[in-house]
């Protein structure tokens, strides 16, 4: 199947196909077809971002509980974390 399209066209296509690591062929059947999409390279690098900063969310959380299982009272930033903690998470969802 042969397609036209204008030079721009083309390297529209090419940069969105190049952004997912899928050939140019791959990258046309899919949308064309309506097959799901793999999530952009930069998307993978966001979310092992969030992921990261999530665990160093998790490891504080820990030992916020650990430290309230001793007995002491809960430190005044807690419900903070518990936000972030939350957004993070929201955002790794998407």
């Amino acid at each position: 199947m042969a397609v036209m399209l204008t030079v721009e066209e083309r390297a529209q296509i090419e940069t969105a196909a190049e952004a997912l690591g899928l050939s140019v062929s791959e990258f046309v059947r899919r949308r064309s077809l309506g097959h799901r999409m793999p999530a952009s390279r930069t998307g993978e690098d966001n979310r092992a971002v969030l992921a990261t900063a999530l665990l160093r969310l998790g490891v504080n959380l820990n030992q916020i509980a650990k430290h309230m299982n001793a007995g002491r009272s809960a430190p005044p930033h807690l419900p903070e974390l518990i936000a972030t903690i939350d957004r993070h998470v929201e955002r790794l969802a998407e």
